[in-house]
């Protein structure tokens, strides 16, 4: 997918709420780009390092765990794009800003305004701006129970997904929608994105 021409790496993100596809849809992206290194999603294993149960970080009980687990999975997002973008690599990530929303849905503008002042957040928000994040639409048939994070209604990820859509306008971050559920289907524009993009940056 990287030109002759261009020295710049390829970042893709796959943005949205809980339950809408995303692991699916970067293991059935991963066959068709050779060379992406893949960024899983964080947040398993930070619950899984500090033994939390889903009721542990649940907002309305627990509202400071809740904080505390978004600022993780956002620090450890900042890792990701950080050490990629020194190394020149090409990868694929799990989330990009999400925990951010979250924070700002489930507890309100002043959580949202301490999560801001995360640490070279402001360095990875002007990278993001020549980046590409695909932001996948939730989808009733979609939704599952994994035992590990929050259940939410249909309503709730729908919620979620505007606040990420306004997260991502606020800071002037261009993304994609993919209201697609079909499997192929998804893969097809994705792709078709990309080899649009690619095809701009070579003219």
């Amino acid at each position: 997918m990287k030109t002759e021409r261009s020295m710049e790496s390829l970042r893709i993100y796959i943005s949205g709420a809980h339950s809408t596809g995303k692991t699916t849809i970067i293991q059935d992206l991963c066959p068709h780009l050779p060379g992406v290194r893949v960024e899983m999603e964080t947040a398993r294993r930070i619950i899984e390092k500090h033994g939390w149960q889903r009721t542990d970080f649940h907002p309305q009980r627990s509202p400071q765990v809740f904080e505390q687990l978004n600022t993780e999975i956002l620090l450890a997002n900042i890792k990701i794009e950080n050490d990629n973008f020194l190394e020149k690599r090409d990868f694929l990530c799990d989330r990009c800003l999400d925990p951010m929303a979250y924070v700002e849905m489930y507890l309100g503008p002043e959580a949202f305004e301490r999560i801001k002042q995360t640490k070279e957040l402001g360095h990875m928000i002007q990278r993001l701006r020549s980046a590409v994040i695909f932001l996948i639409e939730p989808q009733p048939e979609c939704i599952s129970d994994d035992k590990v994070r929050l259940v939410s209604t249909f309503e709730e990820l729908c919620k979620y997904t505007t606040y990420l859509k306004r997260l991502y306008d606020s800071f002037a971050i261009p993304y994609v929608t993919v209201d697609i559920l079909d499997r192929r289907e998804r893969v097809s524009f994705i792709l078709q994105c990309l080899h649009t993009r690619a095809s701009m940056k070579t003219k």
